[in-house]
């Protein structure tokens, strides 16, 4: 009985997180507003990876190849070796071409393939909303909120994943002087993972 209560407290204090959501001084400016290709254009594109899951890290270059409906993604060692290779075609879902059994774990697998996602969604509608020379977009897409944020360039420099009331995903963007994406963090809150992304 004991242990049924420990356990159930624990589950409680777990689930009682502290919900996000965008200060009262934002003020609501547009409804719908399409956002396209918030960090990466159509075409190819390498970034140097490293990805830390759960106690072990990977590194190697991240190739990725978007079309207008699919993407292909394979992260490669410095030796050459694969280490995954995803395929993602818009109404299909994804396909695991090939995965190293070091990383073959299902929730990795669907914790990779979702920040690609993110990562790589063409279009997005989103609620506008603006505070001085702030602004930031909210897009509600099924039970969970993506919250964008806009720099003086018209950049998207954070997005916050929320589902229900927790906050999951941070993506963090960084920029050359000249405008041009050096880096993207991609930091879970949930799980101990975290991707870091170099523009090559």
């Amino acid at each position: 009985m004991k242990r049924l209560l420990s356990y159930s407290i624990f589950l409680l204090l777990l689930s009682c997180g502290a919900s996000f959501s965008l200060p009262e001084s934002y003020q609501k400016e547009k409804a719908g507003e399409k956002i396209t290709h918030p960090y990466f254009d159509i075409g190819e594109h390498q970034l140097r990876a490293t990805i830390e899951a759960y106690g072990h890290s990977f590194n190697g270059v991240l190739a990725i190849k978007t079309v207008t409906d699919n993407y292909r993604i394979a992260l490669i060692t410095d030796f050459g070796n694969t280490l995954f290779q995803f395929y993602y075609r818009r109404g299909e879902g994804w396909r695991v071409e090939y995965i190293t059994e070091a990383l073959d774990r299902k929730p990795l697998i669907r914790l990779l393939q979702r920040d690609f996602e993110d990562l790589l969604q063409a279009d997005r509608y989103a609620d506008k909303y603006t505070h001085n020379q702030e602004v930031a977009y909210v897009a509600t897409e099924g039970k969970r909120k993506v919250y964008l944020f806009e720099n003086q360039d018209k950049k998207i420099y954070k997005q916050e994943n929320i589902k229900g009331s927790k906050h999951y995903t941070t993506f963090a963007a960084y920029y050359k002087a000249a405008g041009e994406l050096s880096q993207i963090v991609i930091e879970h809150h949930t799980v101990p993972v975290k991707i870091t992304l170099g523009v090559l």
